[in-house]
């Protein structure tokens, strides 16, 4: 019964242990910017790079695929959680053979862009470009 006991609070300390990790370590485990996953896709497009502002004054970086703003809808791209834009260029060859304007967001930390990736924060960033897209 002894060793039940040792190997039931060991269990219980290595789960209060991990658990404490994740705790402060989650954004860590959350966001990779520095990721780079697809750097070697030639772009097969043209684009204009934006630098849009948010409400804090923080410059997000996004390209923009521009067909005709007065014919065609925009999409607007929310790259994931690691990366950059241009790991994103195999999926926009495949997209900007739609007839739509895609723009391409960069979130805070990702693809040089300076703040912190919270989840208040990407709220407040996804609002803003929906804004600058439909303005």
């Amino acid at each position: 019964m002894k060793y039940f006991y040792i190997a039931a609070s060991s269990i219980i300390l290595a789960y209060i242990g991990i658990t404490i990790f994740i705790y402060f370590y989650q954004r860590n485990l959350l966001y990779h910017p520095s990721e780079n996953n697809y750097l070697n896709d030639k772009i097969t497009f043209e684009y204009e790079e934006l630098f849009i502002n948010t409400d804090d004054n923080i410059s997000l970086k996004s390209w923009f695929i521009k067909k005709d703003l007065s014919k065609f809808k925009t999409i607007l791209f929310f790259h994931g959680n690691a990366g950059n834009l241009l790991n994103r260029v195999h999926k926009l060859n495949e997209l900007n053979t739609l007839n739509v304007n895609i723009l391409l967001i960069s979130w805070r930390s990702f693809s040089g862009n300076t703040g912190e990736p919270t989840e208040l924060n990407l709220y407040n960033d996804a609002n803003k470009m929906i804004k600058f897209a439909i303005s």
